[in-house]
């Protein structure tokens, strides 16, 4: 099924259409300063453990691969802000969607530390939960991936005429190749009724 494109949306709708179109910018904007400044704090924090000798510890590398994994979320939420605004299929937006909750629970599984529970059901039933949280992601991810509609992108604004244009050039140089070969035909059946009656003559 065919997302309608701007162009189909009623002209007094298009103001609010190119407000939002606006405001997904600014949202974008600042995914990318956020992922900017989780750089520069990933940057400071491996300089601080480095130099007071903690790199080596293993809290420390899961606390950076908590950051790391941090940092990867920004980078499919502005994927998914991405995707919305240039008119995505919903198969390609919602892939991202399902991606962004695969790691966003790995992140919350590293971290997860059993003393932090007051007793051992609550763990088993965190545990149970991630788990089958996690199982669900994936199983919708494969769901979406097989049975989706295919990962189709809907002209943006201003391609559409691009696309018009270039297909009417196509039909006319068609319709020009058509009437050559119309010609040649013609051509050759007049020398074929000339070629008829000198032999009869």
């Amino acid at each position: 099924m065919k997302i309608p494109s701007w162009k189909d949306i009623p002209g007094e709708f298009q103001i609010l259409n190119w407000v939002l179109q606006k405001i997904e910018s600014v949202a974008a904007l600042i995914v990318v300063a956020l992922f900017g400044i989780g750089v520069i704090d990933l940057g400071l924090l491996i300089f601080e453990r480095f130099q007071s000798g903690e790199i080596r510890e293993v809290s420390t590398v899961i606390e950076l691969i908590e950051f790391l994994l941090l940092l990867f979320i920004i980078v499919e939420v502005y994927r998914t802000i991405a995707a919305y605004a240039q008119d995505r299929q919903p198969k390609y937006v919602l892939t991202l969607v399902l991606y962004t909750g695969v790691i966003a629970v790995v992140r919350r599984i590293l971290v997860f530390k059993p003393e932090d529970f007051a007793s051992s059901t609550d763990v088993l039933f965190n545990s149970m939960g991630f788990a089958i949280l996690l199982l669900s992601l994936g199983v919708m991810i494969f769901i979406v991936d097989q049975y989706g509609n295919p990962m189709e992108t809907v002209p943006a604004i201003g391609e559409t005429d691009k696309n018009n244009e270039g297909s009417n050039e196509e039909n006319m140089d068609e319709d020009d190749t058509d009437a050559e070969d119309a010609d040649t035909d013609e051509a050759d059946a007049e020398d074929g009724e000339e070629e008829v009656e000198s032999n009869e003559s």
